[in-house]
């Protein structure tokens, strides 16, 4: 499988080292398989998301296709079942019902790709500023799991998710952007709103976590990285000197 071509803004290593996972500017997020030189899955955030939830423009904040409520068309409605979107192999008639779903949606470049480091969850952050969580089950394929609106606003009515970046104990997600901050989600809980690290003075384009997930690092355009401690949710080192804008950031803090 050969997906059109398109400028590519993310990727990132599979744990096991033998794929890749890609975000492009078409809105799509594309798993290779190194081995067999070939894309071996193709996600589409909001055509999942649309499919899981409704319609997007009526969801909330953060939502899951697995609450008993969900939004659709403007309206809550009850549903006696839970959703669950997997990928696999679809009949004709999802095919084209799919494919009638698709022409009405508007896919947005994707900003950030990450992987858990167990494998157990894939993501992604969009030009809406929105956050797209996949689980990948027992049989290796991806299930569509929670949508987050991560709001991040610097003022201008539009604003960019710059980076995602799962911790490596896989409980929180960094969100970095144009609105000089970075916020942190707790996975654990409902994908809730953990804390929002706003010192620096612009654009925060990159984060990485410590090895204990105690610690993060943000690189910024005013010039600087910072160390931030996510127990208390301070600053506590300054990295200055840079005479241009900081993008790119790195830690190696384990023991090996």
């Amino acid at each position: 499988m050969r997906p059109t071509p398109a400028a590519v803004n993310s990727v990132v290593l599979h744990p096991n080292q033998g794929e890749l996972i890609s975000g492009d500017q078409n809105g799509r997020v594309c798993v290779w398989d190194l081995a067999a030189d070939r894309c071996s899955a193709e996600l589409s955030p909001r055509l999942d998301a649309q499919k899981a939830l409704g319609a997007l423009d009526a969801t909330p904040d953060s939502i899951s296709p697995h609450a008993q409520q969900y939004i659709s068309s403007g309206q809550q409605q009850d549903r006696r079942h839970m959703y669950s979107y997997v990928h696999q192999a679809p009949s004709q008639i999802e095919k084209y019902a799919t494919a009638s779903v698709a022409k009405h949606i508007k896919h947005l470049p994707i900003r950030s790709v990450a992987i858990a480091s167990d494998a157990s969850r894939l993501v992604c952050g969009d030009n809406n500023a929105d956050v797209y969580f996949w689980r990948l089950t027992q049989a290796r394929q991806f299930e569509f799991e929670h949508l987050i609106r991560a709001a991040h606003d610097d003022g201008s009515g539009h604003t960019y998710i710059l980076k995602t970046a799962i911790s490596p104990d896989a409980q929180l997600l960094v969100t970095t952007s144009s609105d000089k901050t970075a916020k942190l989600w707790n996975i654990d809980r409902d994908f809730a709103l953990e804390r929002t690290l706003a010192q620096h003075q612009r654009w925060v384009w990159d984060a990485c976590f410590s090895a204990d997930s105690a610690y993060l690092v943000t690189a910024s355009s005013d010039h600087s990285a910072r160390l931030w401690d996510l127990h208390s949710g301070s600053a506590i080192r300054y990295y200055v000197g840079h005479v241009l804008s900081v993008t790119c950031c790195a830690l190696n803090d384990s023991s090996t």
